[in-house]
């Protein structure tokens, strides 16, 4: 059940983020992304948020440090992947700060919260 917690958890930080980073897609013509990145994003993000979680778990035991860390992670994993699919470069610098501001908002208030889930 602890697992099951954890998972929930961490997706709901991907979630979360992914609503704010929806907004700032909508804010710019320059940034508009077409209809699957969203759904794409949440449904990779986490996968790889998970991964970075149980990972860093293992060196990290301090909630704002694991958060740090799974954040940046995820970042700079889902930006290589946009670089690769074709996305400008100016888009994929630009948002590689922001997302990893998208994520660590939520991932930080919800691991303090939950903190003896980590």
């Amino acid at each position: 059940m602890r697992f099951v917690k954890q998972v929930v958890l961490n997706v709901s930080v991907v979630v979360l983020g992914s609503v704010v980073d929806y907004g700032a897609h909508l804010m710019s013509p320059l940034f508009s992304v077409p209809p699957h990145y969203l759904p794409n994003k949440i449904m990779v993000g986490s996968l790889i948020v998970v991964v970075a979680f149980y990972l860093g778990r293992r060196f990290i035991r301090a909630p704002d440090r694991l958060a740090l860390f799974v954040c940046a992670v995820v970042a700079i994993l889902l930006q290589i992947r946009y670089f690769l699919e074709g996305y400008n470069l100016f888009f994929v610098l630009s948002f590689l700060f922001l997302h990893f501001l998208m994520f660590l908002l939520p991932a930080h208030l919800i691991y303090r919260k939950y903190s003896q889930l980590i």
